[in-house]
């Protein structure tokens, strides 16, 4: 057995600091060509569309008569501080991150996500490197120099493919929040008029309109959402705290309570703590689309809360397709939508979502899909193989990896895989980014499970399942499968029925992991009819984990009904790979 330390719980949380950035990027060459040419050039074609010039006619004629067109893709590369005290790269990176936002609700434009873009942060990477790794054909770079009531953002478009400057200039401002977005609307009308972009003037002003005027609460705004973009627990409660400074200096500031509402989400979800919080996420949620029926982040959290309070992933879905029709290009919205499908069975809208979000994103978030992708469709190996290609681009490997969602992947990839090693190693690093214990109690559980230790497994159970049953709203799979099993390989029958009742009292099989965890149910309290009627049920809804070789389903291997599933799954798994056999999706060594 493998030797592991016992978990010792958190109480207490330690506070993180934000760092001054003191390293900037490497200085861009100076425009070569005439700025205010550029710039009148774009402001006449802003003026064009303010009068209501019929431009859809104009760029299809010019297209006809052998206009090379542009490829509309861009990502927007994390904004310098260049502040004398070098404190600002948090305003810097929510100025960054505006603009981002506002871009991304073009539809017409691809335009890459922060996730993607941060490892650019501080290189010296040249254009026409970047912009080939990212997909991409546009770079927007920019800084920000504020001190005091002065500011001064710097804004640039460069044509990747050439390293050539399209247009540049500078924004000095006093600083307030009307002059701030102002500016952050003027670079938006910039790209927009710069690529050609079929937008109308009212869809550029409802994008960049500002969100608040309440300079003091735009401040903690920006620092809360620094916070929340660390994602781990600690973080979470700096971010709450910040948002809420925010509403009480503006309770009109409806993104501040979209991101309130989804931080209070996440510490239901990721981070082990009651269901209660999901009230304040439905709370907060409605009333910022009260304020704002475009807030997308309030969408976002009503989805969440429909999902993991109530099990109503339809409409967490709808909510969802709502959010994504303000935003197309918000690839955390997607990346939870396509799942969403998966766990439907609706692996062909699924799969519809794939190619733009794999146009939008860097080897992370184009591994961190695929491996989703084949997942779904049972192919472990294959699937840990896309993870693998980040997992290993990365100095120090899993335990250098920051984002939970990453680490769960990989831990779960290496349970399915039966590979020891990686599981403890993902459960440990999964541990550090969330800060929750249950991680640890997964690890005990689940490596001795695997390593056929089965007395183990209920030894540590017993010994520690007043601290683990504070997480059974989580239905975690060591609790509700492994124990269970272990009892029956142990011959305690008893309590593995019980743990199959309270299975049986949670689940409502409209989904292929619910109708899954129905006949796992019934297998534990030995009602074998049932556990095949509830296993076909999980099959028509595209479960397609392969049953033949999954050990939990011992029990049935030598029913002929089972053997007709399996020949009925590997059906299902053809044709699921016929349909993504039309999409040219890259190999692992492509990526």
């Amino acid at each position: 057995m493998k030797n592991v330390s016992e978990p010792v719980r958190i109480y207490e949380a330690k506070v993180d600091r934000i760092e001054a950035a003191s390293v900037r990027r490497k200085a861009s060459k100076p425009v070569e060509t005439n700025q205010r040419k550029g710039l009148l050039a774009v402001a006449g074609v802003l003026m064009l569309v303010l009068l209501g010039f019929p431009y859809n006619s104009y760029f299809r004629s010019a297209s006809e008569v052998g206009e090379q067109t542009i490829e509309k893709s861009i990502a927007v590369l994390p904004f310098a501080d260049m502040s004398q005290a070098g404190d600002q790269q948090y305003f810097a990176d929510g100025v960054m991150e505006d603009i981002l936002t506002q871009l991304q609700r073009i539809d017409e434009l691809k335009v890459t996500s922060r996730t993607s873009v941060e490892q650019y942060r501080n290189t010296t990477k040249p254009a026409t490197e970047i912009g080939p790794e990212l997909n991409v054909s546009y770079l927007l770079e920019g800084s920000v120099r504020k001190a005091g009531d002065q500011m001064m953002i710097t804004a640039q478009l460069i044509d990747a493919s050439a390293d050539q400057h399209l247009w540049a200039d500078n924004y000095p401002s006093d600083y307030t929040t009307k002059d701030l977005f102002e500016i952050q609307r003027k670079i938006a009308e910039n790209i927009v008029g710069e690529l050609k972009l079929k937008i109308s003037p009212i869809k550029v002003a409802e994008m960049t309109q500002a969100q608040t005027e309440n300079t003091a609460a735009y401040e903690h705004f920006q620092r809360g959402r620094e916070y929340y973009y660390r994602l781990n627990n600690t973080s979470m409660d700096l971010a709450i705290e910040q948002f809420k400074k925010a509403i009480e200096l503006d309770p009109d500031y409806a993104l501040a309570y979209g991101m309130l509402s989804s931080a209070y989400a996440l510490k239901s979800i990721n981070y082990g703590f009651p269901l209660d919080y999901l009230d304040s996420t439905a709370l907060y949620a409605k009333r910022g689309l009260e304020i704002d029926k475009n807030c997308d982040w309030c969408y976002k959290g009503l989805s969440q809360v429909e999902s993991a309070k109530y099990s109503n992933y339809l409409q967490s879905i709808e909510y969802k397709e709502k959010a994504l029709g303000i935003n197309p290009n918000n690839g955390n919205v997607a990346i939870n939508l396509m799942n969403l499908y998966y766990r439907f069975g609706m692996i062909e809208k699924a799969i519809e979502l794939l190619p733009r979000m794999l146009q939008n994103g860097n080897i992370l978030s184009k591994g961190n899909i695929m491996a989703l992708l084949y997942y779904n469709l049972g192919d472990y190996d294959k699937a840990k193989s896309y993870l693998d290609v980040y997992i290993y681009s990365v100095p120090g490997g899993i335990n250098q990896i920051n984002s939970s969602v990453i680490t769960g992947t990989y831990t779960e990839f290496n349970f399915l895989l039966n590979n020891v090693d990686g599981f403890i190693k993902g459960s440990e690093s999964t541990f550090k980014n969330t800060e929750d214990s249950v991680h640890l109690y997964n690890k005990f559980i689940t490596s001795y499970w695997m390593q056929k230790d089965y007395q183990g497994v209920v030894d540590y159970y017993e010994k520690n399942q007043d601290n683990i049953s504070y997480h059974q709203h989580k239905i975690w799979a060591f609790q509700f499968y492994l124990v269970p099993h272990s009892y029956l390989a142990l011959g305690d029958i008893e309590k593995a029925k019980l743990f199959g009742r309270e299975l049986l009292g949670m689940e409502d099989g409209t989904m292929k992991e619910s109708a899954r965890r129905m006949s796992l149910g019934h297998l534990f309290t030995s009602e074998i009819d049932s556990g095949l009627h509830w296993l076909e049920k999980a099959i028509d809804l595209n479960y397609l984990d392969d049953i033949s070789t999954d050990i939990l389903y011992k029990p049935l291997y030598n029913y002929a009904r089972f053997q007709d599933l399996v020949i009925k799954q590997n059906k299902k798994r053809e044709e699921a790979l016929a349909l993504i056999a039309t999409y040219d999706f890259p190999e692992p060594e492509d990526l």
